[in-house]
């Protein structure tokens, strides 16, 4: 498989599940509850879906011909707009409250994903 292709196909699945993250911020409240029915359970569950998320951006920008800090930067950068983004989306579903904790979460699951990245990438 090319480089283009296996870079393609990396995109596609980050904003796959930027939309799935999309889909579960529209859901109410009491869906999203009977999963996560408690506030650490729901900010590391934040935190493992926007670590997935910036994994999936380091992949596929890794097959450009970006530095890391770059890599790390627009990962990281998408990242947190996407997690604000949701948060804001979340202002449409009248059982949800977006909050600044749950982004705080999102930005701490995509650097730890990114400060992995990084070390795997050195370590080769």
């Amino acid at each position: 498989m090319t480089f283009k292709k296996r870079a393609k196909r990396y995109l596609i699945l980050a904003l796959a599940w930027s939309l799935f993250l999309l889909f579960l911020s529209l859901q109410p409240a009491a869906e999203v509850e009977k999963f996560l029915p408690f506030d650490l359970l729901a900010s590391l569950a934040h935190a493992a879906v926007y670590f997935v998320l910036a994994a999936l951006l380091c992949l596929a920008l890794r097959f450009w011909k970006y530095g890391l800090l770059s890599i790390a930067l627009i990962s990281f950068i998408y990242a947190l707009t996407w997690g604000i983004a949701n948060e804001l989306a979340q202002f449409c579903e009248p059982t949800r409250c977006p909050g600044i904790s749950d982004v705080i979460s999102d930005a701490v699951g995509a650097a730890l994903a990114i400060t992995l990245f990084i070390w795997w990438r050195n370590k080769k």
